[in-house]
C-alpha cells in the first residue's frame, strides 16, 4: 500500500507516524512546500497553546519543545472572571516549531520518506492508494475539486519580548462584545514574552492591528514586537472529511475548536485517527470518528454564534451576557 500525505505539520506527522505504528509496511511519503519541516514561516502561524488529556500522554512535548507550562487559565467577561487550574503536565504554551521538527525526526526513524521543498498544487485520486489532506486551511485539495471550506474567523497576533504583561504559567483570554476575544499567553519568562492576539468572527469587518493596539492600549501592556502572524481560522469540523480516497485532517478536515480556536490537540488526534484507519483499510470509519469526537463542540459554537450575531444586532452590549453564559456552561465540560 502507498499513502502521499500532503503537508508536513503537525497533523501530516501524526498521520505517517499512526501509520507506521499499526503497520510498518505500507509506504508512506510526506510532500512539504517548505525547504525544512517546523523552522519555516508556517511554524509559529498560531498561540501555541497545547492541552492533553492522560489517554494522549504520547503527545506531550520534549522540555526543549516547551516554552513555558501552563498551571492556570482565566476567563475575563466584562466584570466577571474565571478562573481554571490545569492538571501538571497536561498543558503547555509550545515552542512550536521545535514540536514539529522533533515530530519530523520521529517520522524519519520509522522510515517515511520526507519530500521537501516540494508544493504540491493539485492531486489524482488515483496517486496512491490513499492520499492524505493536511495542507492546512484553506486546503489546496478542496480548493482543486471546488469543495467549500466552512465557519471561519479571523486572527492577528503579535508576540511581544519585555512585556510588562508576562503571567509566569497562566494564560489570559478577555472576551466582547465584537464575537470576539483577546488573548495574553506566556512564552519565555527570561525575556518577558507573550503572544497576545485576538480572534474575531470574519462576518465582523474589523482592523485587527487596530483593536489590539487599541486593547493594549486600555490595558497599559508594554513590550517589543518580535513575530507576527494571524490569518483565517477553521472553526469546526470542515466538511467533507473524506473523498474518495481522500482524508482531510488537521485544519483541512477538523479544523479547530469553535470560541476558543485551539487546534493543535485536534490535528494531532485527527492524524492519529486517519492513520489508524488507513492501516487497517478502513477508511470509512475516519469521518465516523472524528465527528464522535467533535460533533458537540460544532453544535455549541455554530448556536453561540448564531445567538451572538442575532444578539449584537439588538444590544452589542448583551453579547457578554451570551459570553458569560458560555463560559459558565463549558467550564465543566471536557475537551
Amino acid at each position: 500500500m502507498i499513502v502521499h500525505i500532503i503537508g508536513g505539520g503537525l497533523s501530516g506527522l501524526a498521520t505517517a507516524l499512526s501509520i507506521k505504528q499499526h503497520d510498518k509496511t505500507i509506504d508512506v511519503i510526506i510532500y512539504e512546500k517548505h525547504k525544512q519541516i517546523g523552522f519555516n514561516t508556517d511554524g509559529r502561524q498560531c498561540g501555541e497553546a497545547h492541552h492533553i488529556d492522560k489517554e494522549w500522554i504520547k503527545w506531550k512535548p520534549s522540555e526543549k519543545a516547551i516554552a513555558t507550562e501552563i498551571h492556570h487559565g482565566e476567563a475575563i467577561v466584562g466584570k466577571n472572571r474565571y478562573c481554571y487550574s490545569a492538571k501538571p503536565g497536561t498543558a503547555w504554551i509550545l515552542d512550536r516549531p521545535q514540536f514539529i521538527s522533533e515530530l519530523a525526526e520521529q517520522v524519519k526513524l520509522e522510515n517515511v520518506e520526507i519530500q521537501c521543498n516540494k508544493k504540491i498544487k493539485e492531486i489524482s485520486p488515483s496517486d496512491a492508494d490513499y492520499i492524505v489532506d493536511a495542507s492546512g486551511f484553506p486546503s489546496i485539495i478542496k480548493k482543486q475539486y471546488g469543495l467549500l471550506n466552512k465557519i471561519k474567523s479571523i486572527s492577528y497576533q503579535q508576540t511581544l519580548i519585555n512585556s510588562n504583561s508576562y503571567y509566569p504559567h497562566t494564560i489570559k483570554a478577555y472576551f466582547d462584545q465584537r464575537i470576539g476575544y483577546y488573548w495574553i499567553f506566556p512564552r519565555r519568562e527570561k525575556i518577558k514574552e507573550v503572544n497576545i492576539g485576538i480572534g474575531i468572527s470574519n462576518s465582523i469587518h474589523e482592523n485587527l492591528k487596530y483593536l489590539l493596539e487599541a486593547f493594549k492600549e486600555k490595558h497599559q501592556i508594554t513590550g517589543t514586537i518580535d513575530h507576527i502572524t494571524g490569518g483565517p481560522i477553521p472553526q469546526g469540523l470542515q466538511y467533507p472529511l473524506k473523498y474518495k480516497n481522500i482524508l482531510f485532517v488537521g485544519d483541512a478536515g477538523v479544523g479547530t475548536f469553535p470560541i476558543s480556536g485551539q487546534g493543535i490537540y485536534r490535528a494531532l488526534l485527527s492524524g492519529d485517527v486517519a492513520g489508524f484507519c488507513i492501516a487497517k483499510n478502513n477508511v470509512k470509519r475516519y469521518p465516523y470518528e472524528m465527528k464522535k469526537l467533535f460533533i458537540k463542540w460544532d453544535i455549541i459554537g455554530k448556536n453561540f454564534f448564531r445567538m451572538n450575531h442575532l444578539i449584537k444586532n439588538i444590544n452589542p452590549f448583551l453579547v457578554l451576557t451570551l459570553h458569560d453564559l458560555y463560559i459558565k456552561y463549558i467550564k465543566n465540560l471536557k475537551i
